[in-house]
């Protein structure tokens, strides 16, 4: 007799690049699809939940989605404020770090979709502020989180998947949550022993974050790296990418776990690079249709080795069921005879379209 596998092991089969059977679907769970009668019946036709939390403290500083987590960071001879201020209709949050070499402070503000926080003023502003950063990477503190982590884990049961979210890695951690883009690229150019400095020192500090993690309980590791070649060229992702992501990846697999990392732009001019790299997983991959530029079929040929996990395009809402199930049909033709492979809801839908779309990917899901 056949055993019938749980949402969960479904689900962990792709992770862990080993499904052999019906490709699962999933969504993030709380986070884009809200509680309540809709998720329900979506998830009673065989939705995952995907759910997250650390098993490490956070490092600080940065921004992050899950910007609680930054208050449970512990940094010697440091102090951290919040502060919220209304610019208009806008709330804005201003976090400063104050240590014994200077002074630095952010600006974030609520985005409407997620509700996450996104940077309107970085921390760094002028070369002197990179060295204030240091002192506050270098004097960061890890603790393990094992026992929250296996709680959430045990409520959640079969019906998905929890993931042990992590830090950014130190180029796109820099990138996108301390010196955003035009600073990093102009550093880069001017004077890059500061940017590269800053990034040993990140690197080494996130090192010990890892071997906190490769000993705990978690079977699946997911790094938020929003990687997108236009902004993380070809030649900053294998300078500063590629090899951060093997030896953390080595590491992991050393301790039989499966690391997933959030690659969500632009893939094409980066995708042999991706290809050298041993992560397991390319999430959250972005189909053309959406604004991706590297065909699925394509991908699948070039990660052979690599699990899939691509995001449920958001355009689907604005067209008619038949529409959705011919498109869905379509992309199953296209992946041929690939298994390691799921649907996510990763990115923003529009909340008001959730009950119209989503139960016509849940039957079709149903039905392959």
């Amino acid at each position: 007799m056949e055993t019938v596998m749980t949402l969960k092991e479904q689900m962990l089969a792709v992770y862990q690049r080993r499904n052999h059977g019906k490709i699962p679907w999933a969504a993030y769970g709380g986070f884009l699809l809200p509680s309540g009668s809709n998720e329900r019946e979506i998830r009673n036709k065989g939705c995952g939940w995907i759910q997250w939390a650390p098993v490490c403290t956070w490092q600080p500083p940065g921004m992050s989605h899950m910007n609680g987590w930054m208050y449970e960071s512990e940094i010697k001879n440091v102090e951290m404020s919040v502060k919220i201020v209304w610019k208009g209709k806008e709330r804005v949050y201003i976090r400063t770090y104050e240590t014994p070499v200077g002074t630095v402070h952010e600006e974030l503000r609520q985005e409407p979709g997620y509700h996450s926080l996104w940077v309107k003023k970085f921390f760094v502003n002028c070369p002197e502020d990179y060295k204030i950063i240091s002192y506050i990477v270098e004097n960061t503190a890890f603790r393990e989180t094992y026992g929250d982590f296996l709680e959430t884990r045990d409520n959640l049961g079969n019906d998905g998947v929890q993931l042990a979210v992590i830090d950014r890695s130190p180029f796109q951690k820099m990138l996108i949550e301390i010196c955003g883009t035009e600073r990093i690229a102009f550093d880069l150019m001017d004077r890059p022993e500061i940017v590269e400095d800053l990034l040993d020192v990140i690197e080494h500090k996130q090192d010990e974050e890892f071997q906190i993690i490769a000993q705990s309980p978690a079977d699946v590791v997911w790094m938020v790296d929003n990687i997108t070649g236009d902004l993380t060229t070809p030649k900053l992702f294998e300078k500063y990418c590629l090899e951060f992501w093997n030896k953390q990846a080595k590491l992991l697999h050393n301790h039989n776990k499966f690391l997933a990392v959030h690659c969500d732009g632009k893939l094409n001019s980066i995708k042999y690079l991706i290809q050298k790299t041993d992560i397991d997983v390319v999430e959250s991959f972005t189909l053309p249709e959406m604004g991706g530029d590297l065909p699925i079929e394509e991908a699948s040929q070039i990660w052979k080795d690599k699990s899939i996990i691509a995001n449920i395009p958001a355009f689907l809402c604005y067209k008619q069921e038949d529409y959705i199930r011919t498109y869905l049909h379509e992309l199953f033709v296209k992946l041929g005879d690939r298994k390691n492979f799921m649907l996510e809801l990763s990115e923003n839908f529009p909340q008001k379209y959730l009950k119209t779309t989503l139960p016509v990917v849940a039957d079709f899901m149903m039905h392959q």
